[in-house]
């Protein structure tokens, strides 16, 4: 390894030292050794942090200091772990681009064959998006054009009937097929787009943390798919 030749910053000092030239690249190469560097210490101020700021929880509205010494960065937007645990949006995989043929006659077979759902998941609200049918290759389709979701194959009821298929796709992935399916939806747009809106108010930290508003989505989801007279 090279070795550079430098210049002790420690005025009393000021005698030429080599490093080599990892140190240099890692920014040592302002004194000589250690005693020249706590010798330049002295007389100066010691570190002092940032003064502390307070902040408004976003999930739960209790206010938090931040910076300081011990204290929680400027950047942080929640005061405690479970308040970050209560509030966490997941990001995942989203959907391809369809064309305007392929998202019509997706959005039609959704209509007759498919379930946009709002289910419980650890006491938080989950999108659920599902095609079911005994032709596999129709939801391979799906799989392949969307670039999301899995086809998953369902235990016959009895011998006498056709295995069913399903296809499904969750959160991030089941919010962005359903944005490009919503402008074709008839049977099912409504349940749409109290799926959208769900997604969107999971985004807010705040809404996020609150359940009360989630178990009433999932109950007026179940109202909307619910078969016969109602």
């Amino acid at each position: 390894m090279t070795k550079v030749t430098l210049v002790c910053q420690y005025e009393p000092c000021s005698r030429e030292f080599q490093r080599d030239s990892w140190d240099v690249k890692r920014g040592r190469t302002r004194f000589c050794g250690y005693q020249c560097y706590h010798k330049s210490t002295i007389g100066h101020p010691s570190y002092m942090p940032d003064p502390t700021e307070e902040r408004i929880c976003k999930a739960c509205g209790e206010v938090f200091l931040v910076g300081g010494r011990g204290k929680p960065p400027k950047s942080q937007k929640l005061c405690s772990d479970r308040c970050q645990k209560t509030s966490r949006y997941r990001h995942g995989a989203r959907a391809n681009t369809l064309i305007l043929t392929d998202a019509a006659y997706l959005a039609g077979f959704v209509d007759g064959e498919g379930s946009i759902m709002l289910t419980p998941r650890r006491d938080k609200v989950a999108l659920k998006f599902s095609v079911s049918n005994t032709n596999k290759a129709i939801l391979d389709w799906i799989a392949i054009v969307t670039g999301v979701g899995a086809v998953q194959q369902h235990r016959k009821a009895s011998d006498t009937n056709k295995t069913c298929f399903q296809y499904q796709a969750n959160s991030e992935a089941a919010e962005s097929i359903i944005e490009q399916l919503l402008p074709y939806l008839i049977v099912k747009k409504e349940q749409a787009k109290l799926a959208l809106e769900t997604q969107e108010r999971l985004r807010n930290p705040t809404l996020n943390a609150d359940r009360t508003w989630q178990q009433e989505y999932i109950a007026q989801m179940k109202t909307m798919n619910q078969r016969g007279p109602r």
